[in-house]
């Protein structure tokens, strides 16, 4: 099994069901948390359209929302893995050179990988 990233559009709706709920104040969860009060703040617009910074994500452990998802390795789907992606639209200059270069390039890591993924 591997780890698999949650598309950040389902973290963002569980959060928002959680700070919805979330009877204290915006400080008082920040304390709780062990996050900045400002993260709390910027937490009520998050619409899953950016990265998980780090205090989100400890946000998100507090209020028992997961990050990641145990998945069988054989269905990952890299086009469901945003870092990825946006990895390759970073690098990608749209070419069929450059892709089969960037192909080459990913698939000789495989030797860095663990045998179980």
């Amino acid at each position: 099994m591997k780890t698999s990233a949650r598309p950040p559009y389902e973290i963002a709706k569980e959060l928002a069901a959680f700070l919805a709920e979330y009877n204290g104040t915006q400080r008082e969860l920040a304390d709780n948390a062990g996050v900045s009060q400002s993260t709390i703040s910027r937490s009520r617009s998050f619409h899953g359209r950016s990265r998980v910074s780090t205090e989100l994500k400890d946000l998100c452990t507090y209020a028992g929302i997961e990050i990641e998802v145990l998945v069988p390795a054989s269905s990952c789907d890299p086009r469901e893995n945003a870092l990825l992606m946006d990895a390759l639209r970073e690098v990608w200059d749209g070419s069929d050179g450059n892709a089969k270069a960037l192909a080459k390039v990913i698939k000789s890591l495989k030797p860095l990988c663990s045998p179980t993924g």
